[in-house]
């Protein structure tokens, strides 16, 4: 959410689209998109005040016939929060536990654990005026509580190859906006934390090379 503030910022609120992509993507070994297991490839995309405009009927005509799915929605920014929420929880547990949702809820307390850092995150949105919506929720629990589910997060992928990571944009983000509403997330924290150490370890790396 923090890239949309700043571009309002600079160019004004009307002047971009909001947007949310679902796939399953990482990167390889040479830098390249690659596209993981998973059926979804959904473009889902509309105006930040709300509203189906010409210009997102425009996208959704030039979309039509592509290679994945594409939708206009007029409430695009609790869009985007459900899926920051459902990313942070993600990426938080993955990179923190080092292992998959799989792995994570075959350990002692992990599924405890999984549904303790979505309700922070969710916590997080709610008092920002974005509380997710029933079905999302269900949605999301459904992944999270998927028995041998290989599913990890993309961050966490990137942390095992030793490369880059978007951790302060999906973890650190969340952690501010905590902070600003006193809100406790202490998992969410240590997930950040977690991030944020293998940031450093990178740079000190490549300060030696």
């Amino acid at each position: 959410m923090r890239h949309l503030e700043l571009l309002a910022a600079r160019f004004g609120l009307d002047r971009g689209l909001g947007g949310v992509a679902q796939i399953p993507a990482t990167l390889g070994p040479e830098g390249q998109i690659a596209h993981r297991m998973g059926p979804d490839h959904q473009l889902i995309f509309g105006e930040v005040q709300g509203s189906i405009s010409n210009r997102t009927s425009a996208f959704l005509a030039v979309f039509d016939g592509a290679k994945f799915l594409p939708r206009a929605s007029d409430h695009i920014v609790q869009e985007m929060w459900e899926k920051w929420v459902g990313l942070a929880t993600l990426a938080g547990a993955t990179c923190t536990m080092r292992g998959s949702v799989g792995d994570i809820l075959t350990a002692p307390g992990g599924r405890d654990a999984l549904r303790a850092l979505f309700a922070e995150c969710r916590e997080v949105a709610a008092k920002s005026g974005h509380e997710s919506r029933p079905a999302v929720v269900e949605t999301v629990t459904g992944f999270l509580t998927k028995e041998g589910s290989p599913l990890a997060a993309s961050l966490f992928c990137n942390i095992e190859r030793r490369g880059g990571t978007e951790g302060e944009h999906v973890l650190g983000d969340m952690v501010e906006r905590a902070k600003m509403l006193r809100t406790d997330t202490p998992l969410l924290w240590l997930a950040r934390c977690h991030a944020a150490t293998h940031e450093v370890g990178r740079g000190r790396e490549a300060a030696a090379a």
